[in-house]
Order: C-alpha cells, then sequence, then structure tokens
C-alpha cells in the first residue's frame, strides 16, 4: 500500500475514533451515587443572606433546602423534594468523572477570601468519598463552575421559581 494512502487511512480513523471519545458518552452510575452541595451568600445583612443545599440519594431522591436568612431564630427553612431521572444521574456522574471529582485531590486555596459567597459538595460515588471544599485554587474553581451549575440544574425550574418566589416575599416581609 501507498504510504501516503496509508497516511490518509490513519488520519482518518484517528479523527472519527477521536470523536468517541468515553468523555462524550454518559455511563450509568454507580448505584451508590449521591452528594450534598451547599451554596451560602458571602457576608450580608438580614435579609438579604441566604444559603441552600442539594441533595441526592442513591435513588433518585433529591431534596432542595432553602435558609431564606442565617440559620436559627425565626428563620424559616423551606424544604422541597423533586426527583432526579436516571439519564440526569448518568449525565451527572458523567460529568464528574470527566472533570476528575472522583479521581483527584482538591486542596483548598491557601489565600482565602473574606465576605463573598461560597460553595462546596460532598459526593459518593463507587464506595468512594469526595469533599470539595468551600474555597479552592483558582483554575480548580473554573474547573468546579459546571459541575455546580449541573447540579443547580437538577432542581425543576417551577421548583426553583417557586422558592425564589417565596424568599422574595420573606425578605419584602423583613423591610423596616
Amino acid at each position: 500500500m501507498h504510504p501516503l494512502y496509508l497516511l490518509v487511512i490513519l488520519s482518518v480513523a484517528t479523527l472519527t475514533l477521536s470523536g468517541c471519545g468515553a468523555d462524550e458518552v454518559a455511563v450509568e452510575p454507580p448505584s451508590d451515587l449521591a452528594l450534598v452541595y451547599t451554596w451560602r451568600e458571602g457576608s450580608l445583612p438580614p435579609p438579604y443572606h441566604y444559603e441552600y443545599t442539594i441533595s441526592l440519594q442513591p435513588d433518585g431522591a433529591g431534596e432542595l433546602v432553602f435558609e431564606p436568612g442565617y440559620s436559627g431564630g425565626a428563620t424559616p427553612v423551606w424544604t422541597e423534594p423533586f426527583t432526579v431521572s436516571v439519564d440526569q444521574r448518568a449525565s451527572l456522574y458523567t460529568l464528574l468523572r470527566d472533570k476528575g471529582v472522583l479521581s483527584r485531590e482538591w486542596p483548598p486555596s491557601p489565600e482565602l477570601s473574606v465576605g463573598g459567597s461560597t460553595e462546596w459538595l460532598q459526593v459518593t460515588a463507587g464506595g468512594k468519598q469526595v469533599q470539595i471544599p468551600p474555597q479552592l485554587q483558582p483554575a480548580d474553581t473554573t474547573a468546579m463552575e459546571p459541575v455546580y451549575a449541573s447540579i443547580n440544574r437538577l432542581v425543576p425550574a417551577d421548583l426553583w421559581a417557586r422558592v425564589r418566589q417565596q424568599h422574595q416575599e420573606y425578605e419584602d416581609s423583613q423591610q423596616p
């Protein structure tokens, strides 16, 4: 076979196979896939501070827990259940795997910021528990952005709308 033809065939095969990477195909998540994601607003005076936690159980049961203020006292806590489909769990697991969430270390940033919002994550998958700290190195923060966005999208839009409406009404009720 002519070397030029061989080179063309190898190039086409390489390009074709490179499009079939494992990172593009959602894989079945481990049966113990679970997570707890927390987002907390920065240091703001009441009633503007809020925080929420999104949890996912291995059976696909999800829960949004929203606190429209600092914990304790008369601050309400709103708990909203939802269900995460098998396809959503598979896509999430694929993203966790592709971003290295389950396979690498996530050291906290040596330079801690003060006053801004924070978010962190605990994941269980395949018998392994991983903790992503609230303040990461800049490159790690960027790497985690699509993961955190994907977790937030697990909560149905109508549920988010309802909780945000409750939050606005709570804020309005706390004004002098």
